[in-house]
């Protein structure tokens, strides 16, 4: 295996892999998985001494995924919306390595330096220039109980308190993945056992992939990105109601001719834990800047998102409102349920406008500005033994988009028997031959799965494959 390794570390630069690498990817994964797993991949700590500690976590996906035609198979995602139903639609590989080292700077060892560095790398199954390798997916440095407080004081990148709805693998509180930051959590007594607490954070973003709409220049464009959250405060029992306000500003840009533009986002969220059950509902209004890219990052929308003539958002109206709600019931022993329900409006600030000295309507002119996305998605899990259990997924989605002229719904179906090592509907690592069936409507045609020369002229596909997945 360390042969392996190091040809596949000979063969790449720093971000894209040759075909050859990319071809023995999976199997290098493969073996790494079947060496985590025989260890049971439970003892995170590596080396531990009275000056400290260093730790190494991580996660993995990877396998292989085929249409009824025997092609690589391709993810389905409904136009423009932001997230997919995961489960059989996943074909690509995924990880993260973090290592995490803590030094401590007493003898009672409450207080402390924490360094981590995580390395991340994606390639999709069917697109082998999707590949790419992510050195710095987190860096930065933590001070713990420095002011007496057990308060945490960070500087870098990092993942700020991320929420995920796990079966459309989407982010739906991720601010500044991909920018450089600092702030501070724990600020509030009893918060470092999981208690009620006070946290903020800010955050400097670059994108410098922007090609203006006006002048055809290349340039970046820099946002700010402040965020403060009052979390976990009871109102009865077993019930926490947390609180998030945001404010974005996009720095002008005289090169490109891009004005300063605001945003703000107000956020709720509701939390229910006892015993086997727990959900969570949220709701979320972000305007203007504070609209992002996607769910991996903080990064403000630009007007023109396909770096072309055509203008898609006026920041100044823009806006999106979201509700979402996943719930959990999991006894461990011989069934677990997971559902979920996404529901987005997003109004553009505008009909699309293509520049040509000045904005002017864009193909039809009775288009839209807004788009109005559903996803509801449910997932029984029936525990056979401690080592196999029989899992399946059934999920709805609707799409109304105005500004694109894209009106349609897809269902999707899928089912999997699952090995793992303990029972848990997170219960890591797993492996997951499957079997998936999706139709869309009529409307779709074309734009769902159209990179896909067997899915692109057709309202139905039947896909299967092989997954596994790893955390630790």
């Amino acid at each position: 295996m360390k042969k392996n390794i190091s040809k596949f570390l000979r063969d790449t630069d720093s971000h894209k892999f040759s075909k050859s690498s990319l071809a023995k990817l999976p199997i290098t994964l493969t073996l790494l998985f079947l060496t985590l797993t025989s260890q049971y991949v439970f003892s995170q700590t590596i080396v531990k001494s009275n000056d400290g500690e260093l730790k190494i976590t991580g996660y993995i996906r990877s396998g292989f995924a085929k249409d009824k035609e025997g092609n690589t198979q391709v993810s389905l995602q409904m136009p423009d919306a932001p997230s997919k139903f995961s489960l059989g639609n996943q074909p690509d590989t995924y990880g993260e390595l973090e290592f995490r080292y803590k030094h401590f700077l007493n003898d009672e060892k409450d207080k402390s330096i924490e360094v981590r560095w995580m390395t991340s790398y994606y390639e999709s199954f069917n697109d082998e220039s999707s590949s790419n390798l992510n050195e710095w997916e987190k860096l930065n440095i933590r001070f713990h109980n420095l002011l007496n407080r057990n308060e945490i004081i960070w500087i870098g990148k990092r993942f700020y308190d991320r929420h995920t709805l796990y079966m459309i693998d989407r982010h739906w509180l991720n601010q500044g993945q991909t920018g450089i930051g600092f702030g501070m959590e724990q600020l509030l007594s009893g918060s470092e056992k999981g208690g009620q607490d006070i946290k903020w954070g800010v955050w400097r973003l670059e994108r410098d992939d922007v090609k203006s709409f006006k002048n055809e220049k290349e340039d970046e464009l820099i946002n700010y990105l402040a965020d403060i959250r009052w979390v976990k405060i009871p109102i009865a029992q077993n019930y926490f109601v947390n609180f998030a306000l945001n404010y974005s500003v996009r720095t002008e840009n005289e090169d490109l001719g891009y004005d300063t533009k605001h945003g703000y986002g107000a956020i709720s969220w509701l939390d229910y834990t006892k015993n086997n059950i727990s959900h969570t509902t949220a709701l979320l209004y972000k305007k203007g800047a504070n609209i992002f890219k996607d769910h991996a990052t903080g990064e403000s929308i630009i007007e023109n998102p396909n770096n072309d003539k055509i203008v898609i958002y006026d920041l100044d109206d823009a806006y999106t409102l979201e509700l979402n709600h996943s719930f959990l019931y999991d006894d461990k022993e011989n069934f677990a349920f997971n559902a979920t329900l996404v529901a987005i409006h997003k109004d553009f600030g505008t009909a699309p406008k293509v520049y040509n000295q000045q904005l002017q309507n864009f193909q039809k002119t009775d288009a839209g500005h807004t788009m109005d996305w559903i996803g509801i998605g449910a997932r029984p899990m029936v525990y056979i033994n401690k080592y196999f259990r029989l899992t399946g997924e059934l999920s709805y989605e609707y799409i109304n988009n105005k500004s694109a002229g894209v009106q349609g719904n897809m269902t999707k179906l899928a089912f999997t028997p699952e090995f793992s090592l303990k029972k848990g509907f997170y219960s890591m690592p797993v492996v997951r031959p499957y079997i998936a069936y999706a139709h869309w409507s009529n409307e779709l045609k074309g734009s769902i799965a159209s990179s896909s020369e067997y899915l692109a002229s057709r309202t139905s596909g039947l896909m299967f494959g092989l997954q596994f997945e790893l955390w630790w």
